[in-house]
């Protein structure tokens, strides 16, 4: 494989049209979700026929109604011993694995 500077420019154009579509997508979801879901066009038509442009927002109360059920069905890391003879060995690991995740916010990510 040939490294020149036009391999390198179209990986970074490859880039750039893949960050520029991610962050549309991503202000897209995030306007649906916080109600903005008319188009500019929908919205003047609204207004044309004196409509008062109110959407009812599924999409918020679905969203959080998953987040909410993945929130309650979260659990705490735990270790299993193998044998009898490893329990303890697997309680002093499950107190580690616990004391981590709360020093990192493992719910948060």
């Amino acid at each position: 494989m040939e490294n020149s500077v036009k391999t390198f420019t179209d990986h970074f154009d490859e880039f750039a049209d893949n960050a520029t579509t991610t962050l549309k997508d991503s202000a897209r979801s995030r306007d649906y979700f916080d109600g903005a879901q008319l188009t500019p066009e929908e919205y003047s038509a609204l207004l044309k026929r004196k409509q008062p442009p109110i959407v009812r927002n599924m999409i918020q109360r679905a969203i959080l109604k998953v987040l909410g059920a993945e929130t309650q069905l979260r659990s705490d890391p735990k270790a299993y011993p193998r044998t009898p003879e490893d329990e303890e060995g697997a309680e002093a690991i499950t107190k580690g694995l616990r004391f981590v995740a709360d020093n990192v916010d493992l719910d948060e990510h």
